[in-house]
């Protein structure tokens, strides 16, 4: 995978203990600008908000997935956010889970500390934020975009469950206070674990005997009450023979994931089948 070069906007950020390695970033800030430095004590004491970009590499995303997807990313990357993003797939080679890069963007200066700044220097500091989200926003959507070109449908197998136990930690982790993960993916697991196919088709699964063979395995998560958007469930290879997928197997489906996350401590905010058709607060 290409790898991007990091902008301004990029910043350097402590990972969660994991074991998913992250790029090393040269840590740059506005309230580091020299002429701006005196307004570090008026900038908000803390990032609120953590956003976890996670796309499964063993699906190709219609323009239609992608398009959402970026738009999604657009609408939470405000000020005061960080959004990070990783890949997974199938324990092959040299395919595994792993966060491929951070972005920060820079909240303003606090408003109850505006008065105590004179206008050239908010003035200022304000396009400076302003700069630097643009340029955020434009890297991570590149990234997330190079992310997608390089799906491998042709992988086989999909460990999207223990996956997700492993970037679990990094979530619950997150000292912000509010955690959001996105999860682009078909939503098939097919693993040692238990497979969502059968006879070269998706198969009408059993919620409820699916999460114990789940919970048998040790496969629940913890990601510390975070919200859940999923981009993608239901999408297949032209290699599987399943032209359509029918409303039973794709309710049964999202019952499933509903169930998952709820024992793993998230709230599914949203579940696109293969996308979402209301707007997720």
């Amino acid at each position: 995978m290409k790898r991007l070069g990091w902008l301004m906007a990029t910043f350097a950020l402590p990972l969660a203990a994991s074991a998913l390695p992250a790029p090393a970033m040269a840590a740059i800030s506005c309230y580091n600008h020299p002429s701006m430095r005196a307004l570090k004590a008026k900038a908000p004491p803390l990032y609120y908000r953590d956003v976890l970009v996670l796309i499964d590499q063993t699906i190709l995303a219609p323009p239609v997935v992608r398009q959402q997807l970026a738009d999604e990313i657009g609408r939470l990357a405000i000020g005061g956010t960080r959004v990070s993003v990783g890949s997974f797939s199938a324990y092959a080679g040299n395919n595994f889970p792993r966060i491929l890069g951070a972005f920060l963007f820079e909240p303003d200066i606090q408003p109850s500390k505006l008065q105590d700044v004179g206008m050239r220097s908010r003035r200022a500091m304000s396009a400076c934020v302003v700069s630097e989200r643009s340029t955020a926003l434009l890297e991570a959507q590149n990234l997330v975009a190079n992310v997608l070109n390089g799906g491998q449908p042709s992988l086989g197998h999909s460990d999207i469950l223990s996956s997700l136990q492993q970037f679990s930690a990094r979530v619950r982790s997150s000292p912000l206070g509010q955690r959001y993960l996105i999860l682009v993916s078909d939503m098939l697991e097919n693993s040692s674990t238990t497979s969502f196919y059968a006879r070269n088709t998706v198969r009408a699964i059993d919620p409820g005997r699916e999460l114990g063979r789940v919970q048998a395995a040790g496969l629940l998560a913890d990601f510390g009450n975070a919200k859940v958007l999923v981009l993608g469930a239901g999408l297949l290879p032209s290699t599987i023979n399943a032209p359509m997928r029918t409303d039973d197997v794709m309710r049964r489906l999202e019952t499933f994931w509903r169930a998952y996350f709820s024992a793993s401590h998230a709230l599914v905010a949203g579940f696109g089948k293969p996308i979402l058709l209301a707007p997720i607060q």
